[in-house]
């Protein structure tokens, strides 16, 4: 017990930072490493390698993973896992999030797309659902797919008509403790300055799978996915996190009261 007369704002937010301690941030990549270093060499906090294998249309560039064209490479479809210390997770809400800092397309791309697919890789090998952004004659746009709606549905509200593409904030919210059910599988975004927004509430998670990795999806020349040289999509801070369990958010709200009424006594 912290005694009354040491009570102070600080206080407070040194309990309120410890108790946030106890779910958050599993692992992140920040993609600090020097410009050049490829997917096979840019590591998370726990050393984990964010792609098993070297591409020509993927580096670390100015502090963000740059995807591009090389002129050959067609595709990137690398799965990964989390750190063995993260394991495969069956129970809980978590969070995978990440920043596509920039876009930028020249006019004769027809359509380009850079996304992720959220995968068992251990048990079942399968999807526990995807997001994509995708960048059609012009316009940008974000599609998804989960246990209920096919590949490459778009996510209604989100359209840029442009060549290039400001800062967009993604969050992909997995309930695996409901997963089969409406609401399991969450998308939200900011774009810009505009606020965050959740813009897929009633996604289904597919059931019977456990989280433990991602699988990196560009699609660079198959089809109509088609770049040409000088087209960029770059991305920072790829990070999973636990969502805190809701008696978490009662132990915050108990320690902000215990905090608001030792400082109201000491005035």
């Amino acid at each position: 017990m912290i005694p009354q007369k040491y009570f102070s704002v600080t206080t407070l937010s040194a309990l309120l930072s410890a108790t946030a301690v106890q779910a958050g941030v599993l692992e992140a990549w920040t993609f600090s490493e020097g410009d050049g270093t490829g997917i096979n060499n840019t590591l998370s906090d726990l050393n984990t390698r964010f792609g098993p294998a070297a591409s020509g249309n993927a580096s670390v560039q100015a502090g963000a993973l740059q995807f591009g064209y090389d002129g050959s490479t067609g595709s990137i479809f690398q799965g990964q896992g989390f750190a063995g210390s993260v394991g495969s997770l069956s129970s809980g809400v978590y969070d995978i999030s990440w920043t596509f800092t920039s876009a930028s397309f020249t006019s004769g791309t027809t359509l380009a797309s850079v996304g992720f697919a959220f995968t068992d890789r251990v048990d079942t090998t399968g999807d526990l659902g995807q997001l994509e952004l995708r960048y059609d004659a012009g316009t940008f746009g974000l599609r998804f797919d989960d246990a209920v709606v096919g590949a490459g549905t778009p996510i209604a509200g989100f359209s840029v008509s442009a060549n290039t593409l400001a800062a967009l904030a993604i969050t992909v919210r997995i309930d695996l403790d409901n997963a089969g059910t409406a609401g399991s599988f969450q998308i939200g975004y900011q774009y810009d300055a505009d606020p965050f927004i959740w813009a897929v509430t009633d996604g289904t998670a597919v059931a019977g799978l456990t989280l433990d990795g991602y699988e990196i999806q560009q699609q660079a020349t198959i089809g109509e996915r088609d770049w040409v040289a000088g087209d960029t999509v770059t991305i920072d801070n790829f990070t999973l996190s636990q969502v805190p369990e809701p008696s978490t958010y009662a132990a915050y709200a108990g320690v902000l009261a215990l905090g608001v009424a030792a400082l109201r006594r000491r005035r």
